[in-house]
């Protein structure tokens, strides 16, 4: 078993397809850094006062010249990070040029921003120097910032699409394929969805291959989001998602371990298992207004369950009805009280939809059985 790994930043700028870079005007120096005190430069402001052209800026690169001032300091303990209107990105140590001595350098720090960076929207851009180590401080000088934009590259091969819409929400699409690491590192999966139903759930449940992980990027080939082992345990990988706007996106398959570039569907894996591949995807029906009255206060607990399922509502539960990953209804009880415990204890361990259906409502909730 394998712990979730989000990789941030591990592919060389120099993959990253771009079709154009700005440089901004050196900043001399020498700015004195401290330990406990970073230093915020202030590359361009919000009206844009640097003159960048438009455009989706993603990545940049930081260069500088390092000198040890007090306490110490090794040029490796120098770090980087980029502020923009969406945020800070992660602290960058030195790609290139940091030593593990006090030694004067040149560094060379490469990120990617938290979100795009379009200077003719909110151009304030600050670059936050730091040295970390306890009670040292440096000099950095002729510090030169270039960002770059970035152009999507083409949709990966896909093996299947998957289509939700309205019709489709609170149905689980399915679709199952073959797997051989030997010929593609991973399995791409196109999905186009329509933004009409609620939070979704992507999941490796009922395939062949013991061991998975699963992931998400966007049309423009920006990862989204990754999960290795399914919150109720096992190899298995279960992805859920608060909510998404429509749009076409591509679900990334395969054997443990994947490594998630954060752009370019930059997706790999070292894994060596040959089997089938099963990805379901749910989008949960949105509530109407009969649905939030029905099933206001309504309650269901423990999630993940081992016994019993607790259901609570202000009016009569008429009907729960339980399915398994392949559709099949292997509980059905119909309570009419305002309190119910439903057992799971025959059931086997893994993910139930449970269909409650209260004042000729019914809903559909997702349950982990352990």
């Amino acid at each position: 078993m394998k712990k979730i790994t989000l990789l941030l930043f591990t592919i060389a700028i120099s993959s990253f397809t771009l079709n154009a870079q700005h440089t901004f005007s050196t900043v001399p120096g020498p700015v004195n850094v401290a330990e406990g005190s970073p230093v915020t430069l202030n590359i361009n402001d919000m009206v844009n006062s640097a003159s960048v052209p438009a455009g989706s800026y993603l990545s940049y690169t930081v260069t500088l010249d390092w000198a040890a001032g007090g306490g110490g300091p090794w040029s490796n303990e120098a770090e980087v990070r980029a502020l923009t209107a969406a945020g800070a990105t992660s602290l960058s140590p030195a790609t290139s040029g940091a030593g593990s001595d006090g030694n004067p350098t040149t560094m060379t720090f490469e990120g990617i921003f938290s979100d795009f960076y379009d200077p003719t929207v909110d151009g304030t851009l600050d670059i936050v120097l730091f040295q970390t180590y306890s009670g040292s401080d440096a000099n950095f000088s002729n510090i030169v910032v270039t960002i770059d934009a970035y152009t999507p590259p083409p949709p990966p091969a896909t093996v299947a699409t998957i289509t939700i819409g309205t019709a489709q929400c609170g149905v689980t699409q399915t679709t199952t394929n073959a797997y051989d690491p030997g010929v593609s590192d991973v399995n791409w999966i196109e999905f186009v969805y329509d933004g009409t139903c609620d939070a979704l759930t992507f999941d490796t449940f009922s395939s062949v291959l013991e061991d998975t992980e699963i992931g998400l990027y966007d049309s423009d080939g920006i990862f989204i989001d990754s999960n290795d082992d399914a919150p109720s345990g096992g190899l298995l990988s279960e992805l859920s998602i608060s909510s998404l706007a429509a749009g076409t996106y591509y679900i990334v398959v395969g054997s443990y371990d994947i490594t998630f570039g954060p752009i370019s569907f930059n997706a790999t894996s070292d894994g060596t298992e040959v089997n089938d591949i099963t990805v379901n995807v749910l989008a949960d029906a949105p509530l109407s207004l009969d649905n939030v009255d029905a099933f206001d206060n309504f309650s269901y607990f423990p999630n993940p369950v081992k016994n019993e399922l607790n259901l609570k509502a202000q009016s009569n539960i008429q009907n729960v009805s339980i399915y398994n990953m392949l559709g099949q209804e292997v509980v059905r009880t119909a309570p009419n009280s305002l309190q119910s415990e439903v057992s799971m204890s025959n059931l086997s361990n893994g993910a139930y939809f449970v269909k409650v259906t209260i004042n000729d409502v019914t809903e559909t909730i997702r349950i982990i059985k352990q």
